[in-house]
């Protein structure tokens, strides 16, 4: 399960200030570099700070990694999840902003074409997906009228694949050097998801569930 909460002292304006620096490094290594070759000499050089700083933060390479990538989700999550009040709803529920979303990773376009593309022993993709669906389970927790049945509410493979059709989407997107505005895509994932949409319903028709079989003409 997602934390959404981080420790307190990753607020201080300092402690930003160095995991900024330290993220930057990282992803500029990464683009010419593999982890392997990763050292907190290489990137505490690179980032300008001192090795005791470093181990102020982290307790060594792999831990600054992992963290680097959680802080970063956890930035990004901040600024496109907001919370709703509903009438019908008992509690604020979280929605996923995906206008929001497809400017914040335009804007930082690097350092996600990095983390889920470049370096594959990298742990982002999971993490993100991970994070993505925790948010979706917590929707659907605080925003579905408690008198619903437990069994008609949505299963973990459908926040998996709406998660997962995301991710995919944005990875491919920066695969393709951006090639589209950030708001086309959100206007494609909109598309996707509404199934009366034309384009959208012809090609669904791609996809067979007789279990039958179909006949094979060539």
């Amino acid at each position: 399960m997602y934390d959404h909460h981080q420790k307190k002292d990753s607020r201080d304006p300092r402690v930003v200030k160095t995991n900024v620096k330290l993220r930057r490094a990282l992803v500029q290594f990464l683009q010419y570099h593999t982890l392997k070759d990763l050292s907190v000499q290489k990137i505490t050089a690179m980032a300008g700070v001192t090795r005791g700083t470093f181990y102020l933060h982290y307790s060594d390479k792999e831990d600054f990694v992992k963290q680097i990538q959680l802080g970063f989700l956890h930035h990004f999550f901040k600024q496109v999840v907001v919370y709703v009040d509903s009438l019908e709803a008992l509690q604020a529920y979280p929605a996923f902003n995906v206008s929001l979303a497809f400017a914040f990773i335009s804007e930082h376009a690097t350092t996600f074409d990095v983390f889920l593309n470049r370096e594959k022993t990298l742990t982002f993709n999971d993490q993100f997906h991970t994070c993505l669906v925790s948010y979706f389970e917590e929707y659907v927790r605080k925003s579905y009228d408690v008198s619903i049945p437990e069994s008609s509410l949505p299963e973990k493979p459908v926040f998996d694949f709406y998660a997962g059709a995301f991710i995919s989407l944005v990875a491919n997107w920066l695969k393709d050097n951006m090639r589209y505005s950030s708001d086309y895509m959100a206007h494609i994932f909109e598309s996707l998801l509404c199934a009366d949409n034309h384009d959208v319903s012809k090609v669904q028709q791609f996809f067979t569930f007789d279990k039958n079989g179909l006949t094979h003409v060539y």
